[in-house]
């Protein structure tokens, strides 16, 4: 266990002593999993970059992937990294219709989140543009943090295009991050950088 506090980024390392493959799993209070991960870089070791979006108690599960048992070393730190793009709905970036935003993944499993204001009957074409990113994915919610609308590939593209048509006027949220997103079932955990986009078409 240990107090994460609100807004702060975390690393979270299994450094392999005798134990061959680590996963690591995080947990909040209520024992929900937040994240895993089981081989980080192409290492049986394990590492998960995390940002609290509530101050409290947070929980790590460390084991071995299969039936190995041995030792390893558990650090939790808060790691030299700027993040670009906050991911709480407090903090999102504002965007405008017709404005080009740099964003970077900064580290595995980084999500960027942005809010804009939609016009109800308006079409909005939602691109992004890969820059040293190599896999995007793009997601669309509104206020109450429903998801509306999603994109990986984009006809044949590993960029991502959302088009969306605003049932009401209001804020929209969209959350940008890597198809390596970081967990434990993902081969790539890519970072780089990209352009979001939006447009009225």
């Amino acid at each position: 266990m240990f107090e994460a506090t609100e807004g702060e980024l975390y690393q979270i390392d299994v450094a392999l002593g005798t134990l061959a493959d680590s996963v690591v799993a995080l947990y909040d209070a209520d024992e929900w999993e937040l994240t895993s991960n089981d081989d980080y870089e192409g290492s049986p070791a394990s590492r998960i970059f995390w940002e609290a979006q509530s101050s409290g108690s947070y929980y790590i599960a460390v084991s071995s992937w299969g039936d190995g048992t041995g030792s390893y070393t558990l650090t939790v730190v808060v790691p030299d990294i700027v993040d670009d793009h906050a991911v709480t709905i407090g903090d999102a970036t504002p965007v405008t219709a017709g404005e080009a935003v740099l964003g970077v993944v900064d580290y595995p499993g980084d999500i960027d989140l942005f809010v804009f204001e939609a016009t109800e009957g308006e079409v909005y074409q939602i691109d992004v543009a890969l820059g040293t990113l190599a896999d995007s994915v793009v997601v669309l919610y509104d206020a109450d943090e429903w998801e509306l609308a999603y994109n990986d590939d984009y006809e044949g593209s590993l960029a991502s295009r959302i088009v969306w048509e605003a049932p009401s006027s209001g804020s929209y949220y969209i959350d940008v991050y890597s198809s390596g997103d970081g967990t434990i079932f993902s081969l790539d955990d890519d970072t780089g950088s990209y352009t979001l986009t939006i447009t009225v078409r």
